[in-house]
């Protein structure tokens, strides 16, 4: 019998990376001059949540002996943006984000804060440059909502990579609604209990204090996304409950996309 391992160098996998979605991934893995179920078999361990997964071929037939081969599954990076118009500027807003790994570029998204309003692309920015935009000529006691989208190049095509939730703002002369200046948390690091459920307590504070943040209807006050949903949950109470053990990162994010970092622990 030959053994399997002397056709490693000939083994690929259809990928070596792939998103987690919380499905179990199974890359075809092909062998040149070998057909699987004929000469070999394959398994897969640990190839549902984020980490390294292992795939194992084993030899059937006239081939013996095992080898693996390994591939990624990381969580879809989080896109964290915010905008913020000052009253001098009024006509004006400044949108900032933080940079995504891999992104080619960053098409950025602007529309009127309402309900069935589109949003439009109004600039694109290519990574490496400053991740910052100027948007001008808005009305100054106006309210818009934005979006900042990641993209990659992939044999000569832009692919999304993922996307900023939806931003609410409104411009430095509104009448009735302010910005949110920053988010704080009662906690900077917090624990959780595999199966269990917590609340992560936290308020935006905003702009300036006699106006209120845009209706709740559009925009919750503070928004909840993490950067490894295979270590937590986000329920739609706002809670979180932990999954497996491990650790990953929360974000509470404000109307206009000001945010504050936590540290979770699942135990």
């Amino acid at each position: 019998m030959k053994n399997i391992a002397s056709f490693l160098t000939d083994a690929s996998l259809e990928y070596t990376s792939v998103y987690y979605d919380g499905k179990a991934k199974t890359p075809k893995i092909t062998i040149k001059g070998l057909k699987q179920g004929t000469d070999f078999k394959v398994s897969y361990r640990n190839n549902v949540v984020t980490g390294t997964a292992t795939v194992t071929v084993t030899g059937i037939g006239k081939y013996s002996g095992t080898v693996t081969k390994t591939f990624k599954i990381t969580a879809r990076p989080v896109l964290l943006a915010k905008a913020v118009s000052k009253k001098k500027f009024a006509g004006r807003a400044t949108i900032t984000w933080k940079a995504v790994n891999g992104a080619a570029r960053y098409v950025i998204y602007l529309g009127l804060s309402k309900k069935g309003s589109p949003l439009k692309k109004i600039k694109t920015v290519t990574a490496g440059s400053k991740l910052k935009y100027v948007v001008k000529k808005l009305a100054v006691n106006g309210s818009y909502k934005f979006r900042i989208v990641a993209q990659k190049l992939v044999n000569g095509k832009y692919e999304d990579i993922c996307q900023s939730t939806d931003g609410h703002f409104v411009t430095g002369k509104n009448s009735r609604y302010t910005n949110a200046k920053k988010v704080k948390a009662k906690k900077k690091k917090v624990k959780v209990s595999k199966g269990k459920t917590i609340r992560i307590k936290g308020t935006a504070r905003k702009a300036i204090t006699a106006k209120r943040f845009i209706n709740k209807k559009r925009v919750q006050t503070l928004r909840v996304e993490t950067d490894d949903p295979s270590v937590i949950r986000i329920l739609k109470t706002g809670r979180i409950k932990g999954l497996r053990k491990g650790k990953c990162k929360v974000y509470l994010i404000g109307p206009n996309g000001v945010w504050k970092t936590l540290k979770i622990t699942v135990k």
